[in-house]
């Protein structure tokens, strides 16, 4: 009975000094946004994430969007559901108010405009690890230019959409930094166009 005290209260004593342990070591293996823009391979996985949603031409825009499925052109077949086609169910009538669409635009683009607004705002050169300020200026035209493709794929999809380019909303924000109203479709066409046009400008010819 006795051994069976000393077990437990020693067993206690070892999670309290380990818990203790614990919480006074340094978090040393955090990494802060800071950080990132610190290292090129960081700098250059965040751009890669940043083209992350580009549409695969196959899968997304056939199966995960449905665009070719929704359209006349294509003729969906019942059959296709055995391969988890999300919108097959929705071409065949089986459409309700809770049916979810794969395509997500509202969770996910907004986002990589986001995403790609703070790498334009954050990443500089850092000669010492090859990175020149020529390759940093043609990193920021790629992520102007795909802020205004997810954009337009907004606008394209819902019509006049809440629009405020190159605005990143604080970390700590009130409700009324999120509140932004539609704008005009014209409009945001025109902005987005030139948008494309100039960082198009600014990347290196392809031949």
């Amino acid at each position: 009975m006795k051994l069976r005290k000393y077990i437990v209260a020693g067993l206690i004593g070892i999670v309290s000094l380990g818990s203790c342990t614990y919480l006074d070591k340094e978090p040393d293996t955090e990494i802060d946004i800071d950080m990132v823009f610190e290292n090129k391979t960081k700098v250059e996985s965040w751009l890669a994430n940043v083209y992350s949603r580009i549409p695969n031409p196959g899968n997304d825009w056939l199966n995960t969007y449905g665009w070719e499925v929704f359209a006349d052109d294509l003729t969906a077949s019942a059959r296709w559901q055995q391969w988890d086609w999300p919108n097959i169910t929705k071409i065949l009538g089986g459409w309700t108010p809770n049916t979810q669409w794969a395509g997500n635009f509202w969770d996910g683009l907004p986002r990589k405009i986001r995403q790609a607004y703070i790498f334009i705002e954050r990443v500089h050169a850092l000669p010492e690890a090859d990175l020149p300020q020529k390759e940093v200026d043609y990193m920021k035209a790629e992520a102007r230019f795909l802020a205004a493709y997810y954009w337009w794929q907004l606008l394209e999809t819902y019509g006049p959409i809440p629009f405020r380019p190159n605005y990143i909303a604080p970390t700590d924000f009130t409700l009324s930094d999120l509140m932004v109203g539609q704008r005009p479709f014209d409009e945001i066409v025109s902005h987005l166009d030139n948008e494309m046009l100039e960082a198009a400008k600014q990347l290196p010819p392809v031949w």
